[in-house]
């Protein structure tokens, strides 16, 4: 079984988004997305703030999440996170490659923030 585990870090003030997909062992290879067609698969999502976005920014408790974006960039599809989290997500060795964009969603202020990004995999 493979796990693929997120681990994102973040300081300042903004927000970091993920956008993933996993491509099927197949010719041509075929994309699933983890927020659509794997969310299924996503075991654990844990923050200190918010709550994990599918397809959106991360979840405020107060109001609607925002649209993911990166820079000038708005992403119809991808995972919505915010520091410090972790998500974790099973794909059971279905799958040869995990592709995706990271970056920090600007919130206001005049810190341009930092981010780590970190991938685990577990083959076992």
């Amino acid at each position: 079984m493979r796990a693929f585990k997120r681990s994102p870090l973040l300081t300042g003030i903004a927000l970091i988004l993920c956008l993933g997909r996993a491509a099927v062992a197949a010719d041509p290879p075929a994309a699933d997305y983890i927020a659509d067609a794997l969310r299924e698969r996503i075991v654990g999502a844990r923050f200190t703030w918010g709550s994990l976005g599918l397809n959106t920014a991360v979840k405020p408790r107060d109001r609607e999440a925002r649209a993911l974006r990166i820079g000038e960039t708005t992403y119809q599809r991808g995972l919505g996170m915010h520091a410090n989290g972790e998500v974790t997500i099973l794909l059971a060795g279905e799958y040869q490659a995990f592709e995706g964009e990271v970056g920090m969603q600007w919130q206001g202020g005049e810190s341009a923030g930092s981010v780590v990004f970190q991938v685990f995999v577990e083959i076992g």
